[in-house]
């Protein structure tokens, strides 16, 4: 995990941030190692398949949104026939 490098523009939040009813933007940035993904050094898929969400279930407000749609009844993240697929560039 220690791998896994995030930058948030919120910057780091190391306390509970209080929830209020104003609208605002962030934004967060994620970089995965493909040998975390099980991808020997050096290489580089064509894709991958996956999902991304955010789940604010405890929220004043609850409310999920994914970017590949989920066809499920309830939000259900982890299904594979729901993910899209990521076109990864070789540079």
């Amino acid at each position: 995990m220690k791998k896994i490098v995030r930058y948030s523009s919120l910057g780091e939040v190391t306390e509970a941030v209080t929830e209020n009813d104003a609208v605002f933007v962030w934004d967060i940035a994620i970089f995965i190692p493909f040998e975390l993904l099980g991808f020997g050094k050096g290489e580089v898929p064509a894709s991958l398949k996956g999902n991304l969400y955010k789940c604010a279930d405890m929220s004043a407000h609850p409310h999920y949104v994914s970017w590949s749609p989920i066809g499920t009844p309830r939000p259900d993240f982890h299904c594979p026939e729901y993910f899209g697929t990521f076109i990864l560039e070789n540079e």
